[in-house]
């Protein structure tokens, strides 16, 4: 029985196209973590407007969900190296802000630069601010994490940290190429 060198070859390239598929593709579909806090933000604390790029949610009170967590069905449009105003309100008590963005898309919100903007305080006023997207950052579609936490302020690790009062938002982003054309996401 002679050996087919032919199929090995083709077969060899195969695994190897595959290999580069699977160590290099973003994680699309990454589990993130769901931060917990032990009162519902029922409570009036909680995150009541907020704005980024093209995302306006506005007066949207307690989220009523589990957990005080909710992934908003809204995308959010940005360009590598630009930058975009922010702006965060609580409802009735005072809430320190934090704002993630998952760069490399690896399904978390722990490296380098994901911290996008914090609060300088805890208040009922508007917060506002500006985020820059870095000009290396991955593009394609990731997520956007918002947190409100009751009378503090928030810090970097605390992406998914527990506490007591607040509540958290994550939004989908789409990051573009300034040279590229813009592509639409059909995904709902």
């Amino acid at each position: 029985m002679a050996f087919n060198w032919m199929f090995m070859k083709k077969f060899q390239k195969f695994f190897i196209v595959l290999s580069i598929f699977i160590n290099f593709l973003p994680a699309v579909n990454a589990q993130y973590c769901i931060p917990q806090y032990t009162n519902q933000c029922a409570s009036n604390d909680l995150i009541n407007n907020f704005t980024f790029s093209n995302i306006s949610n506005l007066n949207t009170g307690c989220n009523g969900d589990s957990n005080s967590y909710s992934y908003v069905n809204l995308t959010g449009n940005v360009t590598r190296g630009s930058t975009y105003a922010i702006t965060i309100q609580s409802g009735t008590y005072g809430q320190g802000f934090g704002v993630w963005i998952d760069y490399n898309q690896d399904g978390d919100f722990a490296d380098t630069l994901e911290f996008a903007y914090a609060s300088p305080t805890s208040s009922t006023a508007l917060q506002t601010g500006s985020v820059k997207i870095p000009g290396s950052v991955l593009t394609g579609t990731t997520r956007l994490r918002v947190r409100s936490r009751y009378n503090a302020t928030v810090t970097d690790t605390q992406y998914c940290s527990n506490f007591t009062y607040g509540e958290t938002e994550d939004y989908k982003l789409f990051i573009s190429d300034p040279n590229s054309p813009p592509i639409a996401d059909f995904k709902s």
